[in-house]
């Protein structure tokens, strides 16, 4: 993973134009993360949006302490 976003995807955003994602988003559509299962993603998603309210920026949304 930290090869991928290390060095994959600074190279995927300063290559691909705006149709490139529109592709990559269509063809991932309804797909559901392999580790976690349809049964978990509703959980960590929930999860993850709890964590972006409470992560100060640049991570997340809330205001610094």
């Amino acid at each position: 993973m930290r090869l991928e976003e290390d060095q994959v995807l600074p190279l995927a955003h300063a290559y691909l134009t705006p149709e490139d994602w529109a592709a990559i988003d269509a063809a991932f559509l309804g797909h559901t993360d392999p580790l976690l299962g349809v049964e978990r993603a509703g959980e960590f998603q929930e999860l993850f949006r709890r964590i972006v309210e409470l992560a100060p920026a640049p991570i997340g949304l809330a205001l610094p302490r």
